[in-house]
């Protein structure tokens, strides 16, 4: 940016949008010393979900992998479509996320497909093309092991 003939390199003025300036100074943070200070910020989710956004924008790995592990521990009924969303768009990085999120959705299936993110999902074709087959055999797992488990007492 600085060495080429882009703005920036004129102003010497880098405009970020889209994220906080907590969240930028995290991120440099962490791009300069491969951690972040104040570990407070892992407590609360909305910062990890803002510093995940932030390290998938400038592809800081690292920081991806601290991200997606604390969420994947922070996965509730109302938020599991909004980490699935971001861990599809980070895609081999933090692929784990995404199996803990789809993994999470078919234990609570009933509920998810009644919050606002569910709606979300389903109106998001791109996602929903990806997601769909992997509910469908998580699904279709889950109907062969009931029936496996209904069969086993009428046989003994």
């Amino acid at each position: 940016m600085f060495a080429t003939s882009m703005v920036e390199s004129t102003t010497g003025i880098v405009q970020i949008e889209g994220m906080s300036c907590v969240a930028v100074r995290r991120l440099c943070e962490f791009i300069y010393t491969g951690s972040i200070e104040d570990k407070t910020v892992w407590k609360d989710i909305n910062a990890v979900h803002e510093l995940l956004h932030a390290a998938l924008k400038y592809e800081v790995r690292g920081l991806m992998c601290a991200c997606a592990a604390v969420a994947q521990g922070n996965i509730t009924v109302a938020n599991v479509v909004d980490w699935l969303v971001v861990a599809s768009s980070a895609q081999a990085h933090v692929k784990t996320l995404k199996f803990r999120c789809i993994q999470f959705i078919l234990k609570n299936l009933p509920e998810v497909q009644s919050t606002p993110g569910w709606g979300e999902l389903m109106q998001n074709q791109a996602l929903l093309s990806e997601a769909a087959p992997l509910l469908f055999r998580g699904l279709s797992h889950q109907v062969v092991r009931e029936r496996k488990r209904k069969r086993k007492p009428s046989q003994a």
